[in-house]
């Protein structure tokens, strides 16, 4: 993150591991959480089904995301996390 709060575009991406399962890196996680990024998590092809929030805690297997009516959500880190503000990636693609 730089000084105006950004967060950085290598943050933007998944990684992924050996069985092809994209995992956000505890850097990505941190960055979201320190700048207090709202983010998206896309779960599937349907848009309604998406997990709007900020980044709370994570651990090797999960994401506890803060939703606006502050209610928290327990999300498998292999599912896409990506900005809010940024358009809504296709899941299928």
């Amino acid at each position: 993150m730089d000084r105006s709060g950004a967060v950085p575009a290598a943050v933007h991406c998944c990684t992924w591991k050996e069985d092809e399962e994209a995992v956000m890196t505890e850097a990505q996680l941190d960055a979201y959480r320190v700048a207090g990024t709202t983010v998206r998590v896309v779960r599937d092809a349907l848009e309604a089904n998406d997990v709007i929030g900020i980044v709370v805690a994570w651990d090797e297997r999960d994401v506890l995301i803060r939703r606006p009516n502050r209610r928290v959500v327990k999300v498998s880190r292999s599912y896409r996390i990506q900005p809010a503000d940024e358009p809504r990636l296709d899941p299928l693609a």
